[in-house]
């Protein structure tokens, strides 16, 4: 009884992340298996969240949030779809039915994030000595993803970073970076370009933590490049080019960043041309 029960539990961890890897910006073609499994073990849409009861464990609450964020991922795929047979629609009722379900849709997506981190904060206060760290862990990266969907970048940067930094070699370390380093850059571009040492640095540290890492990876290269765009805005073009050597050459953000440094260097080039012919000119006077 007691390995049927460790057996259920492992196969509930792997549906869950499964299902939740549209969370973690993921590639799985499994996902939609997992979904449907975790629907036929009461967690998923299979019935509607306000009908069954309150989760009373945490691994209960961590599959509702993710039924929740299934939902949501679900939606964006219905409204673009939507939108494309409600141009093309011709017959009256038709159309109707195509906008009602429009309508759900993006209510869907309005409400979903504030349902899924209720489930998200009810899963961690049921968090016991059962609980793994790589539940907990999944369950926080999942939080940052709902605070950056909502455009809460700090907590979203916080959770991200803190999971990259405490636990680097777990399986989702590399989506919690990505997470954080989306989320500080998102605030670097908000704060005022004399305010944004706070930014910089988060950005820098993550950052760096990517590259160690991950140092192949699509988030070591956004990383290089976003601290690149962040020298080339200090004037620091050595540190520039030392973070362009660490994308890949096939990478699109190579080509883009090669063009900025180059106009960076005409630029200090022209600066200093400048300031050579006030120079003479004071000299002259």
């Amino acid at each position: 009884k007691g390995l049927d029960r460790a057996l259920q539990l492992g196969y509930r961890r792997v549906a869950v992340f499964t299902a939740a890897s549209a969370a973690f910006n993921l590639k799985n073609t499994n996902r939609c298996e997992a979904q449907s499994l975790l629907a036929s073990w009461g967690s998923g849409r299979a019935i509607p969240t306000a009908e069954v009861s309150e989760p009373v464990n945490f691994l209960q609450a961590q599959e509702r949030a993710v039924a929740v964020l299934t939902d949501l991922d679900n939606a964006k795929v219905v409204i673009s779809t939507l939108q494309t047979e409600i141009s093309n629609a011709t017959e009256p009722g038709a159309r109707a039915e195509l906008q009602r379900r429009l309508s759900e849709a993006e209510q869907t997506i309005r409400t979903a994030p504030l349902e899924a981190m209720r489930w998200l904060e009810r899963a961690v206060s049921l968090a016991d000595a059962e609980t793994t760290p790589e539940d907990l862990s999944v369950t926080r990266r999942l939080m940052a993803y709902v605070h950056e969907l909502e455009g809460r970048y700090y907590h979203a940067g916080v959770i991200g970073e803190r999971q990259l930094a405490e636990m680097p070699n777990t399986a989702g370390a590399r989506a919690a970076g990505k997470i954080a380093l989306n989320a500080y850059w998102a605030l670097y571009q908000q704060a005022p370009p004399d305010s944004r040492e706070f930014e910089i640095a988060h950005l820098r540290s993550v950052g760096a933590a990517l590259l160690k890492h991950y140092p192949n990876s699509d988030e070591a290269t956004r990383a290089a490049n976003f601290l690149a765009l962040v020298s080339l805005a200090k004037r620091d073009l050595v540190a520039a080019e030392g973070y362009l050597e660490q994308i890949p050459e096939a990478a699109p953000e190579r080509t883009r960043l090669l063009a900025a440094i180059g106009s960076a260097r005409w630029g200090e080039y022209l600066r200093q041309v400048s300031a050579i012919d006030a120079a003479r000119r004071a000299e002259e006077i």
